[in-house]
């Protein structure tokens, strides 16, 4: 039974009217900092305390700009309103009809599910690239990570097994040194991973949390499909999304941005 929560802060006036006397709860999944609450009238709300310091997580206006230019490319939610007030961020979007893939648990809906994320991974990355406002090849990630690393923004405590107890400068000399020379310049989510893709049975239905959407090298999206592919269903169904997807196994590209992810 789904929790009914009443919003620990104040809605500004203009989202305010959409959602007044809606039951609403908190959607718990996901990392990010942002809060999550989904409208018994199939709204969603994410909000954000804003931080001008934290240029990627600090505020949703890069968000609310990439949902806008991704709706004729790709299925996303329909961006309802941006709104800032004096401290925060405030993005309501519509509902998409589905779930998140994370959810499918036995062999036949995995199997599935493996089927519809790559659907999604080509459908993105077939997509038009001219005209997309936001553009983030190799050096540009570079000099984000070395940014939040001179801003104290990686936390050292959500690193990757293997990279328990390394300094945040250890790991950024690292990312310079495995850098790739080449970028294929496709357009990318930017944070592909399971929760982030919505299905319906095998079907692809669309995808959420774009914040980080940009046109880069189609790896940033399948090193981060891949990793959330073996956690959740075991490592050969990796095998599987990349035949699905047409897309040989790079290990220089895996291994550089499942690395840069811990930065973010």
């Amino acid at each position: 039974m789904r929790s009914i929560v009443s919003l620990p802060f104040e809605l500004p006036d203009e989202i305010g009217r959409l959602v007044h006397g809606v039951n609403c709860a908190r959607v718990g999944l996901g990392c990010s900092s942002a809060a999550v609450y989904r409208f018994d009238n199939g709204l969603y709300l994410k909000t954000v305390v804003r931080s001008i310091e934290d240029e990627v997580f600090g505020t949703l206006e890069g968000e609310a700009r990439r949902l806008e230019a991704l709706k004729e490319r790709v299925p996303v939610p329909q961006l309802r309103l941006f709104v800032q007030d004096n401290s925060r961020d405030y993005l309501l979007m519509t509902e998409l009809v589905g779930e998140h893939a994370a959810a499918k648990v036995t062999h036949g809906e995995v199997s599935g599910a493996v089927a519809a994320v790559a659907a999604g991974c080509r459908l993105f990355h077939h997509a038009e690239v001219q005209g997309f406002p936001i553009v983030e090849d190799v050096s540009t990630l570079l000099e984000q990570a070395k940014r939040r690393v001179e801003l104290g923004l990686v936390d050292t405590a959500d690193l990757d097994e293997e990279r328990v107890g390394r300094s945040p400068e250890d790991l950024l000399e690292e990312l310079f040194r495995v850098a790739p020379a080449g970028n294929d310049a496709v357009l990318t989510h930017g944070d592909l991973c399971l929760p982030n893709v919505i299905v319906h049975g095998s079907e692809l239905v669309g995808f959420v949390d774009v914040g980080r959407a940009a046109v880069s090298d189609r790896w940033r999206d399948l090193a981060l499909c891949m990793r959330s592919v073996e956690a959740n269903w075991g490592r050969k169904w990796c095998s599987e999304l990349l035949r699905l997807c047409g897309v040989e196994r790079h290990e220089g590209k895996l291994h550089f941005y499942t690395l840069l992810d811990e930065f973010f």
